[in-house]
């Protein structure tokens, strides 16, 4: 398995961007998602004002909602893009087809909360051919989801469709991502007995939920996978993961960062808890084959470890 890593937080060796000097105030802000962009020369940050200005370590709030963009060829961030939108961002999509404009496309999500219920309301963005203002932003619902606590929101690396699961219990809805005009979500259903809150993390593959478990202390089961088909939703089979040959099973974590692909779930860094303010960064990278369900270390090696990663795994691979 061939696997580059690159570090393109700066341009390392070379003297700074001259945008540099009106955007570098992002290089510090708080995101809440990031996608690439249709064209793979740029990354698209999605960004709340409010949740950066509650953080701790970024600071004062840098900008309005929206979208910051940064350049993969600059390494720097180099315009903003301000999205007026109901709620507060909290997810970003990215679908594999352009905008009617030429430019990219996306879903968004925002969350509104009102009197301990959490409404979620799910947005089609579409950018201009330039990708550097935003064309359309349209509700894809009627009404926004109602939900009762916890929830997940992912999209299918497969079909152009948004899936939420959430408690009580497990309630999962399926939102036409290219839907013209609003309307109800293309299929609700609920699953038997299950419970959300049991489960570490879930991530669609080939169709599928994939819903990883977790252990009493919050840390990543790495030893089992729960399998929901959103095909035929009456109930979720239990798989048992075997170890790589050589490398054995990745160590139980918190806070790592993971994705769902095609016939694989990735798995970044995270960190190990040994009490006592100790804390080990990790820096390893995982895949779990979704067919086999055999876990496999990939030869590499993040530049450095990180508190909390993101992952995204982006349509040019």
């Amino acid at each position: 398995m061939q696997v580059n890593t690159e570090d393109i937080t700066v341009n390392w060796g070379q003297q700074p961007h001259p945008l540099d000097s009106t955007y570098g105030k992002w290089r510090m802000a708080l995101f809440q998602d990031l996608q690439e962009s249709i064209d793979m020369n740029k990354l698209y940050f999605l960004y709340d004002p409010v949740a950066d200005e509650q953080c701790c370590t970024s600071g004062s709030r840098k900008g309005y909602p929206g979208l910051v963009i940064f350049d993969l060829n600059f390494k720097c961030f180099v315009g903003e893009v301000p999205v007026h939108a109901q709620g507060t961002m909290k997810f970003l999509f990215s679908l594999k087809c352009p905008s009617p404009q030429g430019g990219s496309a996306f879903v968004l999500v925002t969350e509104e909360q009102n009197y301990g219920q959490i409404r979620l309301n799910v947005f089609r963005l579409d950018l201009s051919g330039d990708g550097l203002s935003v064309a359309n932003c349209r509700p894809l619902l009627n009404s926004p989801l109602t939900i009762g606590g916890e929830y997940i929101c992912s999209m299918r690396e497969d079909a152009p469709e948004i899936v939420v699961m959430a408690n009580p219990g497990l309630q999962v809805w399926r939102i036409d991502a290219m839907a013209e005009q609003p309307r109800e979500p293309s299929a609700y259903f609920t699953v038997p007995g299950a419970d959300l809150t049991h489960f570490y993390d879930g991530f669609l593959s080939n169709g599928c939920v994939h819903f990883l478990s977790s252990s009493p202390d919050g840390h990543l089961d790495h030893t089992r996978v729960h399998v929901l088909n959103l095909e035929n939703a009456g109930q979720i089979t239990t798989h048992n993961c075997t170890p790589d040959p050589q490398r054995g099973m990745p160590s139980p974590r918190k806070n790592a960062g993971i994705d769902g692909v095609a016939n694989a779930i990735l798995l970044a860094g995270g960190e190990i808890d040994h009490g006592n303010y100790n804390v080990q960064r990790l820096v390893d990278y995982w895949v779990l084959d979704t067919r086999t369900f055999q876990w496999l270390q990939i030869p590499a090696q993040m530049p450095a470890p990180l508190i909390e990663p993101r992952l995204t795994a982006c349509n040019s691979g």
